[in-house]
């Protein structure tokens, strides 16, 4: 009897590591970009910039900032989980304590870069209340990733391992959506004068985009 090749077994696992890989920086790319638009930079000398950092104050949020303070913490929860989730499964011996603790200085390093960084983006405003939002935001994607990381991975390995049935019926969704849409505004010929009519219309038998005449 022949061995069984080993690289099939092996082949989920790669991807949902890989997977997992490219969310992380997909994702760390979205919140640096968020974070900067309208990206409209303005050259500030090095020293201003650090002074203005480490002067940095905590605002007095009104209730119309508070949704904003909110949303700075919700934008790196998937930070912290993101990073543990993609730590635990590179198969390099990290455990959920390491991988939460490099998560951790991870998130800390690119809260404190983003908004040191903001300081050239104008109107974009710097203040102590978005690093603690941020924070606080990393720490409970860290917790939920500690809790809830091998569900994740064990939910994108299922989605990978059905990516083809999954294309397929997307497919079929796509293909029976274009019908729908080409056939709109479903003008439908109920008797043979209405046939003859539209035979003499010259127009034939077109509706929206797909023109059968």
């Amino acid at each position: 009897m022949s061995a069984v090749p080993q690289r099939s077994a092996s082949a989920p696992d790669h991807a949902t590591r890989r997977t997992g890989g490219w969310l992380w920086l997909a994702y760390s790319a979205f919140v640096i970009y968020g974070s900067l638009v309208p990206l409209d930079f303005r050259m500030l000398p090095a020293d201003a910039a650090w002074r203005a950092f480490a002067n940095v104050p905590m605002l007095d949020l009104g209730i119309e900032s508070r949704a904003d303070w909110i949303a700075n913490g919700i934008l790196y929860i998937p930070v912290g989980f993101l990073t543990v989730a993609a730590l635990c499964g590179r198969g390099v011996g990290f455990g959920r304590f390491s991988a939460a603790l490099i998560a951790a200085v991870f998130a800390l390093a690119l809260a404190l870069a983003v908004e040191f960084t903001q300081l050239f983006f104008p109107p974009r405003t710097v203040s102590l209340n978005d690093l603690l939002a941020e924070t606080i935001g990393a720490a409970a994607g860290i917790l939920l990733a500690v809790r809830w990381g091998r569900w994740f991975r064990s939910l994108t390995t299922t989605v990978l391992a059905r990516t083809e049935a999954l294309k397929s019926h997307l497919l079929e969704a796509y293909a029976a959506g274009f019908l729908a849409l080409s056939l709109f505004p479903y003008d439908f010929l109920l008797s043979s004068a209405e046939v003859t009519e539209k035979f003499s219309s010259g127009r034939g038998f077109s509706a929206g985009t797909l023109r059968w005449w």
